[in-house]
């Protein structure tokens, strides 16, 4: 993340669809920024952000809050912030979500902030075997949509975010190899 934003320590995050909040703790170890949010619409694993906040000592630091909507609508209410990542989140929600979802990402990057999003490109390959709706989110089920890199792009473009890099990485995870679609992207 740091690599291609430029945010400065003093910097806001919101980690939309943040679980565990693993990257805002790593962000936040480094000194990369001062303050965050980790919204999510599970409760279970805000409980686990709580409980690592706590022990890693960032108290003070981490704002959790629990969404009641997967289409993002809740962001609009946090306010703006100088870096907005969602990273593997969009493709466990509904596709006819995501577009919405975006958006609301999109609208949550504050002038000269950044939006860092990272998904599968074919979600399928991460959950053969599993059925296409399974629970979470918040008990309503949760899809496996692929979200592309030119979706992303696009999200971006109609939201006047100017995308600053963009590429697709190839990764093996639990010995199968995908392609996740990174995208970070400005706005002006």
């Amino acid at each position: 993340v740091g690599n291609n934003c430029d945010v400065l320590p003093d910097g806001t995050v919101l980690d939309f669809g943040c679980g565990s909040g693993l990257l805002l703790r790593q962000l936040l170890s480094r000194k990369m920024l001062s303050k965050a949010v980790g919204a999510d619409v599970e409760e279970g694993m805000l409980k686990v952000l709580r409980s690592r906040i706590e022990e890693e000592g960032l108290k003070g630091k981490v704002k959790v809050v629990l969404m009641n909507a997967t289409d993002g609508s809740d962001v609009k209410a946090l306010g703006t912030f100088d870096l907005v990542t969602c990273v593997y989140v969009l493709g466990h929600i509904r596709d006819v979500e995501v577009d919405a979802a975006l958006d609301n990402i999109c609208s949550a990057v504050k002038p000269g902030g950044f939006a860092l999003i990272a998904e599968f490109d074919d979600i399928s390959k991460q959950h053969e075997g599993n059925s296409k709706e399974d629970k979470f989110i918040s008990d309503g089920g949760h899809a496996h949509t692929s979200v592309s890199l030119e979706r992303l792009e696009s999200a971006f473009s109609r939201n006047s975010l100017v995308v600053v890099k963009a590429e697709k990485i190839n990764l093996t995870l639990f010995n199968s190899s995908t392609v996740a679609n990174v995208v970070a992207a400005k706005r002006e």
